[in-house]
């Protein structure tokens, strides 16, 4: 088993993170390779913690609406005739 598997399996044993890196240390882990992976386990947490917040929970016999896309409403300028006309030059 791998550093970040161990270190995700203790956090999810909810040992704190102070313990997880002095459990680590004793099986021989260079402190590099302790914070190496530690940073990689809270990058992988956010990552799965933001995926988590976008998708909708549905219950079990529950449908969601869906609701079509829309475009926002775009008008182009325009000008009122006959405010701006110039007579051209003969």
């Amino acid at each position: 088993m791998g550093i970040l598997e161990q270190i995700t399996q203790m956090k999810n044993q909810r040992i704190p993170e102070d313990e997880i890196v002095n459990r680590l240390q004793e099986q021989g882990i260079s402190p590099k390779a302790i914070n190496d992976a530690l940073g990689q386990s809270k990058i992988k947490e956010a990552v799965s913690t933001s995926a988590e917040d976008m998708e909708p929970s549905i219950m079990e016999g529950e449908e969601t609406p869906q609701q079509p896309l829309q475009a926002p409403a775009f008008y182009p300028k325009t000008q009122e005739v006959g405010a701006y006309e110039e007579e051209g030059e003969d």
